[in-house]
């Protein structure tokens, strides 16, 4: 064999280590995105190991090993440049060069100015704020429409219950629909289109002549509920950057329960009719702030739009933050992650575990009836020989928002596992 065709050979090898390398770490971004977050929703503390079987090793040691093998790839590692950061958010001071770049990277968020952040945020909540609203018209609703004179409206028991849970039907409605409209029309516009039918559904509560009219009404307003409850996590997460995204997307639970306790307030006052119409105000003022509010960057750029993208980014960061390095970071998550779904990704272990634990969440908060209770509280509570069930039932709503904004303070404190077991316990014994 001659010197040329043996470093030939030496070179061909060295192409197939570098596309098995490069393979190995485009199997394994997925991966690694899915312990991270996972580590968040459990608050793992930094170095923590994930106990989900012997497939998950140490977190920081996969991240030492995959830098190394960075420097051979043709893309960006991760996504998101956690420049002196750990998987889990900390920052690594284990040596200088770390802390300079995790010093240069607060120079830049220095730089940010987060008033149109924080204006767009909260024009995306009031959709948070019609969702409490929604769910909580029924209690003062249904006590109003028990007693009317007319008798084409009158509600009984049966009607009470159709009128109520009708609109957890709509929302699945809104779910199935926002899963397809979001890619279709953008964030943005789902969002302004999530608050018509909500207006519309309330303006044929109010022009109501029937008890089956007045559930198709509450059929749109679940519909609402529902694009809105898939569609504003979504906005906040892809409009904030990383120290602000945890604090607005809290923000969600306080608006809904601030909604649910608005409404029982409002019912004290105003009869069923007036009360739908004031249901309408938040729906109305989303739509309108909403209108000057910006696309998400990374719906922007997924559409091949980056002047466009480039242009949100500075009016939510302002003129003096680095727009193009966040650009080029967006652009290497929507390349690393763009993949779509297949089924067969559910045999993955780092893929289903993770939606088991989150689903198995999901179904134990519903089964607690804490909706149930949102829905029906004054007549429950009516039913409990209690004398005021409207005040009563304003005193549940009340306690249901301050204990949102107190749990929403000390989570990071606490941790959710913890919460999430305080809870349970909570419900149980009440049971």
């Amino acid at each position: 064999m001659t010197s040329s065709e043996s470093l030939l050979i030496k070179e061909e090898k060295q192409e197939d280590l570098l596309l098995q390398e490069n393979e190995y770490l485009r199997l394994m971004v997925p991966w690694i995105h899915m312990c991270r977050e996972l580590s968040e929703v459990v608050n793992l503390s930094a170095g923590a190991q994930l106990e989900l079987g012997p497939e998950f090793p140490d977190l920081n040691e996969v991240q030492g090993e995959f830098e190394a093998l960075n420097e051979s790839c043709d893309f960006c590692m991760f996504p998101v440049v956690y420049e002196g950061s750990t998987l889990d958010g900390g920052v690594d001071d284990g040596g200088e060069e770390g802390a300079d770049q995790s010093s240069s990277l607060d120079e830049d968020m220095v730089s940010v100015r987060n008033g149109n952040l924080y204006w767009a945020a909260f024009a995306a909540l009031l959709a948070s704020l019609s969702c409490g609203f929604a769910m909580g018209y029924s209690s003062p609703a249904i006590a109003d429409l028990k007693v009317v004179m007319f008798r084409r409206l009158k509600m009984k028991q049966l009607d009470a219950a159709w009128f109520g849970s009708i609109l957890a039907i709509g929302a699945i409605i809104g779910v199935l629909l926002c899963m397809w409209l979001i890619n279709l029309i953008g964030r943005k516009l789902t969002l302004v289109l999530s608050s018509l039918p909500l207006i519309f559904g309330n303006t044929v509560i109010i022009a109501s002549p029937s008890v089956w009219v007045l559930c198709f009404g509450r059929l749109l307003t679940g519909v609402a509920t529902g694009l809105a409850s898939l569609v504003v996590p979504i906005y906040l997460t892809e409009i904030s950057h990383r120290r602000k995204k945890r604090i607005l997307i809290s923000c969600i639970p306080m608006m809904v329960t601030m909604g649910v306790f608005g409404v029982y307030s409002a019912g004290m006052v105003f009869a069923w009719r007036w009360l739908a119409l004031c249901c309408c105000a938040s729906s109305f003022m989303m739509l309108l702030a909403m209108v000057v509010m910006p696309e998400t960057p990374r719906f922007l750029l997924q559409q091949k739009r980056r002047s466009d993208a480039l242009a949100a980014l500075t009016f939510l960061r302002g003129p003096d933050a680095d727009h193009e390095w966040e650009l080029k970071q967006i652009e290497d998550s929507i390349r690393i992650r763009g993949d779509k779904f297949h089924m067969k990704d559910l045999m993955d272990p780092t893929i289903y575990k993770p939606l088991y634990i989150c689903s198995l969440l999901m179904l134990f908060q519903q089964l607690t009836g804490m909706y149930a209770i949102i829905f029906y509280a004054e007549i429950m509570i009516e039913e409990a020989n209690f004398q005021d069930s409207g005040l009563a039932a304003v005193v549940v709503g009340a306690i249901l928002f301050v204990f949102t904004v107190v749990f929403i303070s000390i989570v990071d404190k606490t941790g959710r596992k913890v919460l999430l077991i305080v809870s349970g316990v909570s419900f149980a014994a009440s049971g």
